[in-house]
């Protein structure tokens, strides 16, 4: 799949390109490897349950966009059944994936995302190109997005509840657009910390 138009992207603004380079992937670095005791955790107990038991894929791909237009393949626990293994999901099953998607499980394998530098800990969360190329024509500087890599969280996904419509992802869009505006140190730091505070609660951001 090919990158989108280079004339879709708008720069970071210059006052924030240390912190876009360097430190913040220091910071990623840093995150990651603090939160790889219990993600390997929770990948062995994911992978006896759906890998073992269920004899399903256990890793769900799909192509984003990212950073600068550059399409990147985006990784994702499984939270649902594949064509032809639907007799061994059961209504426990369906709970299970349910908890998954609720609790953001299952945007862990994108760990490998971050260490690869195709994403960042925080930042927009990436959309695929075909809704890039909608949205771009429908939001203005949408490009701006693509100034800074996709997140595992941000702005969005911290400060506006899960809302399919229309209305509802052009909001998000705009705080998107709004943490390239903000982006540093102490900003990330803070999306971080209310990241964990509502995986404790639990509340599914």
């Amino acid at each position: 799949m090919s990158n989108i138009d280079d004339n879709s992207i708008v720069r970071c603004p210059k006052s924030n390109l240390f912190y876009t380079g360097l430190s913040k992937r220091i910071l990623d670095l840093v995150i990651v490897i603090v939160a790889l005791p219990f993600i390997s955790v929770v990948w062995v107990l994911l992978f006896f349950g759906i890998k073992i038991i269920l004899r399903q894929h256990l890793i769900f791909r799909q192509n984003r966009v990212g950073m600068n237009g550059k399409v990147f393949t985006i990784y994702k626990f499984r939270t649902y059944s594949e064509s032809g293994t639907s007799k061994n999901v059961n209504r426990v099953t369906k709970k299970i994936f349910r908890f998954i998607r609720a609790s953001h499980i299952d945007e862990l394998p994108q760990v490998i995302n971050v260490l690869c530098a195709h994403m960042s800990v925080v930042g927009p969360r990436p959309y695929t190109s075909e809704e890039c190329e909608v949205l771009t024509e429908q939001v203005p500087y949408f490009g701006l997005r693509h100034a800074v890599k996709p997140g595992l969280t941000g702005m969005a996904q911290i400060f506006y509840t899960h809302e399919n419509s229309g209305e509802h992802a052009l909001r998000k869009i705009h705080y998107d657009l709004e943490y390239v505006d903000k982006i540093g140190f102490i900003f990330d730091l803070r999306i971080i910390v209310k990241t964990f505070i509502e995986l404790v609660k639990m509340r599914g951001i």
